[in-house]
């Protein structure tokens, strides 16, 4: 079972909201944060040479990997929220992570994501085959084969880019709408089709369920934020006051 929240395995469109904060005084970093755990999920550090388990509330870096095995998944997120959750047998990489950019990688499985709306910012997926810069979306992104991915849009919109399989070489961006799919395969063009993948119509659910979820995991980040000042304050008023230099 997951630990603090209760598991609902979708995502949503959250609509822009204030910055969050508490007492005042405390304004959340800009920081991926693992929320959910189910079953047994990996953590990496960008300098370790070994997989330990990972906990809830772990705070991630750039170069960070999490990682879920068989009939496990795990929830990631930023403040705004953004949410990123991980079916069972996929891989992360976190990268770089602002309020004005965020990018990481998805290194094999299946993803669902709820990608915060902001006018100007730059949101990167990338996958071994493609990137895809994500304006406030929906959407769900899964690796089908060793050389293929593929994915839909259920809200907003995503324009896609294959990687070229020569360096220099130009290639041409889609953009996929709402109720729209797409697909990458090894040494081919983006397939941009009008409607969702078959795939997608059992995911409609999830989808649903996240936007009931969505509260939750703000109300979360503020506890966090505001648990998160008072330990630096504490912090702050046990340290002891620097002696005068003696002349």
């Amino acid at each position: 079972m997951f630990r603090k929240l209760g598991w609902i395995p979708c995502l949503s469109l959250l609509l822009p909201t204030p910055p969050l904060g508490a007492e005042g005084t405390d304004v959340a970093p800009f920081e991926y944060r693992i929320t959910q755990i189910e079953g047994s999920v990996l953590f990496k550090g960008v300098h370790d040479k070994s997989w330990v388990s990972a906990e809830v509330d772990q705070i991630l870096s750039d170069g960070d990997q999490v990682k879920t095995m068989q009939d496990s998944r795990a929830e990631i997120a930023t403040p705004n929220p953004d949410i990123i959750q991980l079916d069972e047998n996929s891989t992360f990489l976190a990268q770089t992570t602002s309020e004005d950019e965020t990018s990481f990688s998805l290194i094999a499985g299946k993803f669902f994501f709820n990608i915060f709306a902001k006018k100007d910012r730059k949101f990167q997926i990338k996958t071994p085959l493609s990137v895809l810069s994500v304006r406030g979306t929906e959407l769900a992104v899964y690796q089908t084969s060793a050389d293929e991915w593929e994915g839909g849009v259920i809200e907003g919109t995503v324009a896609v880019r294959a990687l070229a399989e020569t360096e220099g070489t130009d290639v041409e961006e889609s953009l996929v709408q709402k109720e729209e799919g797409f697909r990458f395969q090894r040494g081919q063009k983006t397939a941009r089709f009008r409607g969702l993948p078959p795939r997608m119509a059992a995911f409609r659910a999830r989808f649903e369920s996240m936007r009931q979820r969505k509260p939750a995991v703000r109300r979360e980040w503020k506890k966090r934020i505001i648990r998160d000042g008072r330990n630096k304050r504490r912090a702050a008023q046990r340290s002891p006051a620097p002696r005068p230099r003696r002349r």
